[in-house]
């Protein structure tokens, strides 16, 4: 998958309406879930991880500058080695991966 499909499958994933959303209550931010979310999180996991588990930092850009910072990546869960997974901002929300 290119990032330029991925924005594509997140852009039809929004207009469908395809998620279901909820607000975390310890920090207030809105988590997205379903059947596509946990299939863009497969295909996330593919494109912005490379080996040995090192985010994709390049990929990331390319999805920032391309979708025009409507989407765009930044670590959730963090450990002494680096990022445990990563967040997906949308418009509508945000999805984890990883």
């Amino acid at each position: 998958m290119t990032v330029t499909d991925f924005i594509k499958k997140l852009d039809t994933m929004i207009e469908t309406n395809n998620y279901r959303a909820s607000v975390c209550e310890e920090d207030g931010r809105t988590y997205l879930h379903g059947d596509e979310v946990t299939d863009i999180d497969y295909e996330a996991s593919g494109l912005f991880i490379l080996g040995g588990g090192t985010p994709d930092y390049d990929k990331m850009q390319d999805l920032r500058n391309m979708s025009n910072g409507k989407y765009w990546i930044f670590p959730g869960e963090t450990d002494s080695f680096g990022w445990v997974t990563g967040c997906i901002k949308t418009p509508v929300g945000i999805i984890v991966y990883g």
